[in-house]
């Protein structure tokens, strides 16, 4: 596990992140796999993607700075891979990218509270333990992930 620091705004303190390749299938698989055959439109391209994408994340572990969270930075990776694997097929949609754009604009803590309960489809109580927050909060941030979607040109 790399652990890395990261200042979210200038009234918190210092986030560590943890990279840790051993959860990414289940924490990732399923979002990136919808990703890619989302633009590829074939399952076994999108599988060696997927696959990609989490092997280059790996050998590029060490380029991990810290300045984003583990998510965005194998979002960045996938959409390279995807952009690698054929330039028409991407051309076909650009949600990744639009998505990533979405994603630089907001919090860790937004990011995660739209991941889990869109992707992971898990509970808001749940949610809420997990990222430490009330239900006011998390509702919030959904509002405001949600809004950084609708806005992003």
């Amino acid at each position: 596990m790399y652990v890395l620091r990261r200042k979210l705004n200038i009234f918190s303190s210092f986030k560590k992140f943890v990279l840790s390749p051993s959860d990414w299938i289940d924490n990732y698989w399923d979002e990136f796999f919808s990703e890619a055959f989302l633009i590829t439109k074939d399952k076994k391209i999108s599988q060696i993607i997927v696959e990609n994408t989490f092997s280059k994340g790996i050998v590029k572990r060490n380029e991990f700075y810290g300045n984003e969270d583990e998510h965005s930075w194998l979002l960045k990776i996938l959409c390279n891979e995807i952009k690698a694997k054929s330039n028409t097929l991407f051309k076909k949609s650009n949600f990744s990218l639009f998505y990533q754009k979405c994603l630089d604009r907001v919090s860790y803590i937004e990011k995660e509270a739209f991941r889990l309960k869109m992707y992971k489809k898990e509970k808001t109580k749940d949610i809420c333990k997990k990222l430490n927050i009330n239900e006011e909060q998390f509702w919030k941030h959904i509002h405001n992930m949600r809004v950084s979607l609708i806005h992003i040109r």
